[in-house]
C-alpha cells in the first residue's frame, strides 16, 4: 500500500490553514496545520515527519525570517519548504527567498490547482517543471 504524502501548513492566518489544508487534504496528502513556528516544532516532536512544508511568508523581509527558522527546523529531515509570498512583487526576490530556505514559491492570490501543482512538483522533485517557473537557477 502506498503512503500518502505528508504535508505540514504553517500560517498565523487559520483561513489559509484552513483553505490550504482542505485543498490538499481532498487530494488525499495527509496534512497538518500549525500556527508558527514553535507549533511546527510541537507537531514534529509529536512524530509527524512531513515530507513538505508549506510555509505562509508574508512580506519581505519580515518573511525571510520566519522562512529561515521553518527551514532551519527541517533541514535535517530535509523536508523542502514551498514559500507562500505576500504579493507577485515578492517573486522579485526569488534569489533572497531561495536562500531563506524556500524550495519554491507561490504568491498569494493562488488557485487551489496552483497549489496542488506546485505541491505536486516539490514533493516529486520536479526540477525541470521548477525550472520553467522560478528560472534557471533551481537547485
Amino acid at each position: 500500500m502506498k503512503q500518502r504524502a505528508r504535508i505540514l501548513v504553517v500560517s498565523d492566518d487559520p483561513m489559509t490553514r484552513t483553505i490550504v489544508g482542505f485543498s490538499l487534504a481532498l487530494e488525499d496528502f495527509e496534512v497538518k496545520e500549525s500556527s508558527d513556528a514553535n507549533a511546527a516544532l510541537r507537531e514534529v516532536s509529536s512524530g509527524f515527519e512531513p515530507d513538505l512544508v508549506i510555509c505562509g511568508c508574508g512580506p519581505w523581509p519580515e518573511g525571510a525570517r520566519l522562512l529561515k527558522g521553518i527551514s532551519g527546523l527541517f533541514a535535517p529531515r530535509r523536508s523542502p519548504v514551498l514559500a507562500v509570498v505576500a504579493s507577485r512583487e515578492d517573486l522579485d526576490r526569488q534569489m533572497e527567498w531561495k536562500e531563506a530556505g524556500a524550495a519554491c514559491l507561490l504568491a498569494t492570490p493562488f488557485s487551489s490547482e496552483q497549489l496542488l501543482e506546485m505541491a505536486r512538483m516539490v514533493l516529486f522533485e520536479d526540477r525541470e517543471a521548477l525550472r520553467s517557473i522560478d528560472g534557471p537557477d533551481v537547485t
